[in-house]
């Protein structure tokens, strides 16, 4: 199977038409067989491979910063984005070259057996899935303008007023600019489920249908180590990562004392235990009238988010967010604090971690993974009326839990009167380092 999804042409002068075209083909095979053993013996094996090889290029023609003048090393290994954003006016997004490779194996088997009033069954699938990724997002880079640099300030330094972002824009006042180099990664998974279940023919008017899986969750692993961790205790004893000297302290990576489960940075949850339980009962035993309700558990193992986002941040694609207080004018945004590191060499040991580094983490409080679990539940009556009406009354219930959000782990804290022109990252809760993105389990 195949499918291709194209956007609207560049057109020259307009970045509001910058898009990537998208080719994304995807195989799958299956193969499947059915084998009965006896009247009541029956079992069914089935293996497939599914392979999805998505790819998107940034149309010919789409201009770069350094074509247009601007003094800045774009670092790419081909044309890339613009993307520029003027608060509540603008938003020009870019276009950048983006490759991925979804690989998914799978065998699964289900054995049914009918002995006298129990229909039973068994079952496991074990499937081992991997994604690959090469993304040069933010090598362009992206800039964003406020009304802040184009306000009033008081006497006092308080803002004044809001300003006009366009202008920020057109005066080349840049409030923040992010740039990184392409970033690649290499996750794969072990999935495993194993189940029972009985329907368990109790009476002529009552059916028990009873069942219990087994769905632990095995944590995506980072084959090619591009996955952190960050404690705020370790920050603050000072703790310095032995594979990542510069980092700074707190963070660690794999190979580190302590980091979180080998390469993966979250641990494994083996307690994955979903009953499910229903019924149904023949309220008159005339077949006319009956009752019928369930419950169940079902677990969420197969989340990429949890390790899809790391090796975005530093020091594995070296990327930097320079505030107002760093960034020099758009015309050449590192004649400010910080000089041009591009083009950078690949991260190693001695990687660097310039400006206010961002960080991604699995949330530092809790070691073991919390899986996203859903209980439903149902009741219904009906009843036959006449020959062609059936009234039926029911009730469906759900409930989740541990469902994933990112938090802010290192906000910027409130200062009165703002933050006079020294930036966001000039308040953050743990000095010295940007966003820590804190990958949580906690909505129900």
């Amino acid at each position: 199977h195949y499918g291709y999804n194209k956007v609207s042409p560049w057109i020259p002068g307009n970045f509001l038409s910058m898009g990537d075209p998208h080719y994304i083909p995807d195989d799958n095979v299956m193969v499947k067989e059915t084998h009965v053993f006896s009247p009541n013996l029956l079992n069914v094996a089935q293996f497939s491979w599914i392979s999805i090889d998505g790819k998107e290029a940034p149309p010919a023609g789409i201009p770069t910063y350094s074509s247009l003048g601007m003094k800045l090393n774009q670092d790419f290994t081909s044309s890339g984005n613009m993307g520029l954003y003027a608060y509540d006016w603008m938003y020009a997004p870019g276009a950048w070259p983006v490759t991925w490779d979804r690989k998914s194996y799978q065998y699964g088997d289900d054995l049914h057996l009918v002995h006298g009033k129990h229909s039973l069954g068994f079952g496991a699938l074990v499937m081992r899935s991997s994604f690959n990724t090469l993304n040069a997002y933010n090598q362009g880079p992206s800039f964003d303008f406020s009304g802040e640099e184009t306000g009033g300030l008081l006497s006092d330094g308080s803002q004044l007023s809001d300003g006009f972002s366009l202008a920020s824009m057109a005066l080349g006042a840049v409030y923040n600019f992010t740039q990184a180099v392409p970033s690649t990664s290499l996750l794969s998974q072990w999935y495993i489920g194993v189940y029972a279940q009985d329907n368990y023919h109790v009476a002529p008017r009552l059916t028990l249908n009873l069942g219990m899986r087994w769905e632990p969750f095995l944590p995506w692993i980072a084959d090619d180590g591009k996955v952190s961790h960050f404690s705020p205790a370790a920050y603050t004893a000072g703790t310095i990562s032995t594979q990542f000297p510069n980092a700074p302290p707190g963070v660690s990576f794999p190979g580190d004392p302590g980091f979180p489960n080998g390469d993966a940075g979250v641990g494994s949850n083996m307690i994955g235990f979903a009953p499910r339980a229903g019924f149904a009962y023949d309220i008159q035993g005339n077949g006319k009238s009956s009752i019928r309700g369930g419950f169940g558990m079902f677990y969420e193992t197969s989340q990429v988010a949890v390790t899809n986002m790391p090796f975005n941040t530093n020091p594995f694609t070296f990327g930097l967010t320079l505030d107002v207080d760093q960034a020099g004018p758009f015309a050449n945004p590192y004649s400010g604090t910080v000089a041009d590191p591009f083009p950078a060499a690949p991260p190693g040991p001695s990687a660097t971690f310039p400006g206010y580094p961002a960080i991604m983490t699995y949330d530092p409080y809790h070691y073991k993974y919390q899986t996203p679990v859903d209980y439903d539940w149902n009741l219904t009556y009906e009843q036959q009326l006449t020959e062609n009406l059936l009234f039926r009354l029911g009730y469906v219930g759900n409930h989740g839990s541990h469902g994933l959000e990112t938090w802010e782990l290192n906000p910027a804290v409130y200062t009165p009167g703002g933050d006079n022109g020294t930036g966001t990252n000039a308040r953050r809760l743990f000095p010295g380092i940007g966003n820590i993105t804190d990958l949580v389990h906690d909505v129900n």
